[in-house]
């Protein structure tokens, strides 16, 4: 038989080497469950997120002047169809409707408003139309065609047929 001699002897203390690896995996559980909340808590409060989050909330709209038309010719009788925009812009506003600057990460609480004007929008169709403006040569000339076709003060525009007529601002 072959034995070890006692002083090479080993003592292995499997109670606490038990305890030991408890102790260890409860304290890498509890670090990655603290790296974690941190993490998650970087990204939702992270500076690129603020600076989306800001410019998305003070995002202003603003067109003005919009005219699309189309026409045909080819067909009897010719028509025209067209939509006019006069002025369309959403700003951000508090509750009694005043411009203002949000900035939510400040104030998590705080409410969005956003106030949508819409300024002679309006829709129309021409049977039989007689002028051609797309075969006007002269960018300026056409320019001036369509803004004769808009509105001035919600009055009717003559040999304009609508199909929603423009107003005031709704």
């Amino acid at each position: 038989m072959n034995f070890i001699n006692k002083s090479n002897w080993e003592y292995i203390d499997f109670i606490s080497y038990e305890k030991k690896i408890k102790i260890l995996k409860n304290f890498a559980y509890a670090r990655i469950q603290e790296l974690t909340e941190a993490l998650s808590k970087e990204k939702s409060s992270g500076y690129v997120d603020r600076i989306t989050l800001k410019i998305i909330d003070n995002l202003q709209i603003n067109f003005s002047n919009i005219h699309i038309r189309f026409e045909d010719f080819f067909m009897n009788p010719s028509y025209s169809l067209g939509i006019t925009l006069q002025n369309i812009f959403v700003i951000n506003t508090d509750s009694n409707w005043q411009q203002i600057f949000i900035d939510r990460n400040s104030n998590k609480q705080l409410d969005v408003f956003k106030l949508l004007n819409i300024s002679n929008f309006g829709i129309y169709l021409n049977i039989d139309e007689k002028e051609n403006i797309s075969t006007v040569e002269n960018i300026n000339q056409v320019e001036n065609k369509l803004a004769e076709l808009f509105p001035k003060e919600a009055a009717k525009i003559e040999n304009v047929e609508y199909l929603i007529k423009p107003g005031k601002n709704f």
